[in-house]
């Protein structure tokens, strides 16, 4: 089990975190097919810091088994956060506390993932340059109408209330 060939990821707590611990006999399953079939699936990274397949990875490093890995075009953190939040909220096992928990992480990090783009149509809306983004500094944040557009989103994505996010 040569693990020198294989490469080395970094983990963000954060992003582990985020994501639902599986079951031993799940656990054992994926390790099962892994094994026997090879990891099919690529491991989502952004900068290489993994973002998604933590326990492929894991399991793949200690059974010296090669892995491809996919880069995903993140702007930020919290849009990688906003990210693993959105597919952990595919999940058919969560419970409805972890749930709520995620929505609520997802809508933090897609309002400070958006602000840019909020502070880029307001410089565009008084012709500055792009690269004026400081420009706006005695900002925060986004304005309530903006933060409320972000709220709306997810809770009819997520088929709840706007107070619930």
């Amino acid at each position: 089990m040569d693990t020198n060939n294989l490469p080395t990821l970094k983990v963000d707590v954060l992003f582990q975190r985020l994501i639902r611990p599986a079951k031993k006999k799940d656990l054992a399953k994926l390790e099962r097919s892994l094994v026997a079939e090879g990891c099919k699936l690529p491991i989502s990274v952004w900068k290489g810091t993994i973002v998604d397949g933590h326990k492929r990875y894991e399991i793949c490093r200690r059974r010296g088994i090669s892995f491809a890995t996919m880069e995903m075009p993140f702007a930020c953190r919290e849009s990688a956060i906003a990210w693993i939040c959105q597919q952990q909220l595919e999940r058919k096992d969560l419970t409805d506390e972890y749930r709520k928990y995620l929505i609520g992480i997802r809508y933090e990090s897609e309002k400070i993932a958006n602000l840019p783009i909020y502070k880029a149509n307001r410089l565009r809306g008084r012709n500055l340059p792009l690269e004026g983004l400081d420009a706006l500094q005695d900002q925060e944040g986004p304005p309530e109408p903006f933060r409320h557009i972000t709220a709306q989103k997810i809770a009819d994505q997520y088929h709840v209330s706007f107070g619930t996010v």
